[in-house]
């Protein structure tokens, strides 16, 4: 019985399903979170029959491991939370910070899932990996199309939440472009470039105004990467056909909302311009009144508390002093003590503070830092993990992926796949597809 399961954790092919589940489970919540669970637990298995976890926790192999200071960062993200959980709280107010505690042991879960591995060589299938982002992009955006048009749904969100699942379908689709700029085979070409337009169809029917905006400019500037690293212009032919197929499609579709064919995403009073003209009178009962309100209150607890940040069971006690000082237009009895800031940086600093800032900026430089180099090599993990970077940065504007359970998972994961890719040569270095 030992050697059959030593035989099922030691096998490769395993962990490139666990990591092609993450993409082709994209449309359903909470899995990804359930996945990097798995990802850890046979990690630690292989680790237990394949290396010695004795010897894994020995301080001289924790000292020279590979990937110690991304596994460092990821810890760090991890304890940051902890300074402030205990200040200020009550047996009504403290389960208020299980919030921030849960989805900080995704970090946690990611310096394992390194520690455990750091003594193993994992070998993924890299093509699997890439086709079943196509295969996933196929079935969301088939998926988005039966909400949207047989359902009536007003914003697609396959059966998970609006923006996480928008964010895991765009990462999805830019892993598809760069195969599909790398790959020599037309038949590949065709199939990964369909399965780029037909994903998009989830950018544009979810809604999310902040999503599409951060996935053209990821697009942009993944564009801009791909012809500085090939030295060439001749991949931006098709590049102008993608942007002005994707362009068509989203035209399109506000055409079909306009003349009634599908049900509108968003009433009149709800585009950006009629938020705009609310919030000038003071009504933040929209979603610009409301991210922006939160900007101001969450500006406010930064200030006074400065280093560490303020939990959400201090928040809850000190509410009405919050509201006070930021002359926030919101009411008291509207306000969930342990809702998000709708900004990536301003609820890093004011959940965290200035000192979880710092470690969380030093998470991602580690990231970026370990796969800047294969920029110029044209590694295709490197180009993926560090546009999925950019893409929830720019989404981080309005919303804060690292910090929700979905997305947050889904990072960690992707950034786990990609560091085993780095460890194999061959596959960090291949330029083709």
């Amino acid at each position: 019985m030992k050697e059959r399961l030593k035989a099922f954790f030691s096998a490769d092919s395993v962990f490139t399903l666990i990591f092609a589940l993450f993409f082709l489970t994209s449309f359903k919540k909470p899995l990804t979170q359930v996945l990097l669970i798995v990802l850890m637990v046979f990690l630690f298995f292989r680790c237990y029959f394949q290396a010695s976890l004795k010897e894994t926790f020995r301080i001289n192999h924790l000292k020279t491991m590979p990937f110690k200071w991304l596994t460092l960062a990821f810890l760090g993200v991890f304890l940051s939370i902890f300074p402030n959980m205990f200040n200020m709280y009550d047996s009504q107010t403290f389960r208020y910070n299980l919030f921030a505690l849960n989805m900080s042991l995704t970090y946690a879960c990611g310096a394992l899932c390194l520690l455990f591995s750091s003594r193993l060589r994992i070998k993924l299938d890299q093509k699997i990996l890439f086709y079943s982002m196509a295969v996933a992009n196929f079935i969301n955006g088939l998926l988005s199309l039966v909400q949207k048009i047989y359902f009536n749904m007003p914003r697609a969100q396959g059966f998970s939440t609006v923006k996480e699942y928008v964010v895991l379908v765009s990462v999805s689709i830019l892993g598809c472009y760069i195969y599909v700029l790398y790959s020599q085979s037309q038949k590949e070409k065709l199939f990964f470039t369909l399965s780029v337009f037909v994903g998009f169809l989830v950018v544009i029917l979810s809604a999310t105004r902040s999503a599409t905006i951060a996935f053209v400019a990821t697009f942009l500037i993944l564009s801009c990467f791909i012809l500085y690293a090939k030295k060439s212009l001749k991949p931006l032919g098709y590049m102008i056909a993608v942007s002005l197929v994707l362009s068509a499609l989203y035209v399109g579709s506000n055409a079909l909302e306009k003349r009634g064919a599908i049900e509108q995403s968003r009433v009149q009073n709800q585009t950006f311009e009629e938020d705009l003209k609310r919030y000038a009178k003071k009504d933040a009962d929209s979603s610009i009144g409301w991210r922006l309100e939160r900007w101001k209150e969450a500006l406010t607890v930064l200030r006074l508390r400065p280093f560490f940040g303020m939990a959400a069971s201090e928040k809850c006690q000190r509410l009405e002093e919050i509201l006070s000082l930021s002359k926030s237009y919101r009411a008291k009895d509207l306000i969930l003590c342990y809702e998000r800031y709708d900004n990536q940086i301003i609820h890093v600093l004011a959940t965290r503070g200035i000192i979880g800032f710092l470690i969380w900026l030093f998470f991602l430089l580690a990231v970026v830092k370990i796969f800047w180099s294969g920029i110029k090599q044209n590694s295709l993990i490197s180009f993926f993990i560090l546009m999925t970077l950019a893409f929830y940065l720019i989404f981080g504007i309005g919303f804060d992926p690292f910090d929700f359970f979905i997305t947050g998972s889904f990072f960690a994961g992707m950034v786990m796949m990609v560091v085993f890719l780095k460890k194999d040569k061959s596959a960090f270095y291949h330029q083709r597809a």
